[in-house]
């Protein structure tokens, strides 16, 4: 039984030389190709001056802490000695607006 897709019957072909033929593979090397291995011409990448730069912040992001680390120690010794307090409401709030978002 065909499938539909879009209203259109997909068909089988019964032959698999008819219909378009995709033709994948290499051409055949050249002979001093064949002799040294190498190949006939070079392949060169250029990058742009926003890649390189992209490239260099990306390096530098990666170097950077992934958590805050002088606050995550305010927070702590704010608990320790007892001066760190909690917004009831500003918490209950997120977790009203994070509900929302769990349920759209």
């Amino acid at each position: 039984m065909p499938i539909e897709i879009n209203g259109l019957p997909i068909t089988v072909l019964k032959n698999p030389k008819e219909g378009p033929q995709v033709d994948v593979g290499r051409n055949k090397p050249a002979p001093t190709q064949e002799e040294t291995g190498k190949p006939a011409s070079s392949d060169t990448v250029t990058l742009t001056d926003t890649a390189a730069r992209l490239r260099a912040l990306g390096n530098t992001l990666s170097t950077l802490p992934v958590t805050d680390t002088q606050l995550v120690e305010g927070v702590k010794k704010a608990i320790e000695d007892g001066n760190y307090t909690v917004d009831a409401g500003r918490v209950a709030q997120k977790m009203i607006e994070f509900e929302k978002l769990l349920k759209s």
